[in-house]
Formats: C-alpha cells, sequence, structure tokens
C-alpha cells in the first residue's frame, strides 16, 4: 500500500479511531495517539502532587514467605508512629488482613476505605458479612476499570451488595492497593502490593498506625469513587 493511500486512510480514520503515524514517511506504522486518552489524574481531576508526611519512631520487619495465616501471624496492630513492613509469599491472601486487623482492634470499623486492582466473591462475601453483623458501619471500595470488564458479573455482583445496604462502589483505572480502617480511636492504614485476591506472586505492604495518613487515602479514594460511581464500565 503507497505511503499515499496510507495518508488518505490516516486523515480520514486517524481521528476517529485515535491513530497517528510512526517512523516517517518511509515506513508507516498506525499506532494508537496517546494525546486522545487522557492520563488517569487528569481524567479523575486528581492533584498529582499531594503527598503526606508520617514519621515512624519504630520499624517491624516480617519476612512471612511461606505463611499462610494472617491471623497467626499478625497478632497486634502497630502502635501510634510505628511502621509494620512485611514480605509476603504468593500463598498470602491479603483480604485476610481485614477481619484480622478489626479483631484487634478490639471495636467496630466507623470506615473502611480500599483501593485494589482486583478481588473475588469470597471477598464481597466476607465484606457483606462483616457490614450486615455491625463489625464495620462505612465502606469506600474502589476497583479497577480492568476488574469491572475483565469479570463483569463478579463486579456487578459487588455492585449490587454493596449498594444494597448503602455503601460506596465504583471503578477507575486503578492500579493503587490500600486498606485504610478508621476505628474510635486509631486510624491504621495497610499500602502495599498484593491486591485482595492471592495471585501466586511475592508482595510487599506496611501497616501504619497514623491519622494523618489515613486522611490523605481517604481523601483521592473518596473523591474518584463520588466521580466514577455513576459511570457505567
Amino acid at each position: 500500500m503507497s505511503t499515499s493511500v496510507l495518508d488518505d486512510i490516516l486523515a480520514e480514520l486517524g481521528p476517529k479511531a485515535g491513530l497517528e503515524r510512526a517512523f516517517g514517511p518511509d515506513f508507516v506504522v498506525l499506532v494508537p495517539d496517546a494525546r486522545q486518552k487522557l492520563k488517569a489524574f487528569e481524567e479523575m481531576q486528581l492533584d498529582t502532587h499531594r503527598t503526606v508526611s508520617t514519621f515512624a519512631r519504630r520499624r517491624e520487619f516480617k519476612n512471612l514467605v511461606g505463611q499462610k495465616a494472617a491471623a497467626k501471624v499478625f497478632t497486634r496492630l502497630p502502635s501510634g508512629d510505628e511502621t509494620i513492613h512485611a514480605l509476603l509469599g504468593g500463598d498470602f491472601n491479603a483480604w485476610d488482613l481485614v477481619p484480622v486487623l478489626v479483631s484487634l482492634a478490639g471495636a467496630v470499623c466507623d470506615e473502611l476505605i480500599i483501593a485494589t486492582l482486583g478481588f473475588n466473591s469470597s471477598n464481597n462475601a466476607e465484606l457483606c458479612e462483616m457490614l450486615d453483623a455491625g463489625r464495620i458501619r462505612s465502606v469506600w471500595f474502589l476497583a479497577s476499570e480492568y476488574c469491572a470488564k475483565s469479570d463483569a458479573d463478579l463486579f456487578e455482583n459487588a455492585q449490587r451488595e454493596l449498594r444494597r445496604r448503602g455503601q460506596k462502589i465504583a471503578a477507575a483505572r486503578n492500579h493503587a492497593k490500600i486498606q485504610a480502617f478508621r476505628f474510635a480511636s486509631t486510624c491504621i492504614v495497610v499500602e502495599g502490593s498484593a491486591n485482595l485476591r492471592s495471585c501466586n506472586n511475592i508482595e510487599q505492604l506496611t501497616i501504619t498506625n497514623s491519622p494523618e495518613l489515613f486522611e490523605f487515602h481517604r481523601a483521592w479514594i473518596t473523591q474518584v469513587i463520588n466521580q466514577r460511581s455513576d459511570v457505567p464500565c
């Protein structure tokens, strides 16, 4: 096909299909035009310069590769200004931290903020059970567009069950993995690489006792959910 014919195709279809020329006039490749898609922070109107400063006076390090039971591994919450660092094996399910940390707090979780790329039906079922039992009062749940589209039945069921209970859930171009808990007098934040479901990979996470860190993640996650909650995936 001649360059002129390709130019005609590009002129007619390029703007519609988001295509642009690459590699010059003698070797033409039509590639997606990156300008046609907003960056995630632009699409979700997030300030890319958000930061929070926390200082841990004490740190604890746990190599948990090969450990399976979160209840046996995590036996206490971090104290104020403390962070626990953990290395996890692929057999560790990050969701298991939720009931364990709620139990360790010995109090109702007033607010649970979750951001994850993926989850599974058992995660959602146990979350709903904890809501029904009054162990958690409020949930903000941010999943990824990838999860919502690749497993539509799973996401639609989670939407239906959480919204029926008056909770917030949405999907966006999200790759962050956060669990943030607000109890009566304590805020605990889990940050790491692991999704709620296990995926047979080495993962890492930190658990921090910090109201400032809780509010930092709460602000952007709730903003995205409020913007995306009525957007079909």
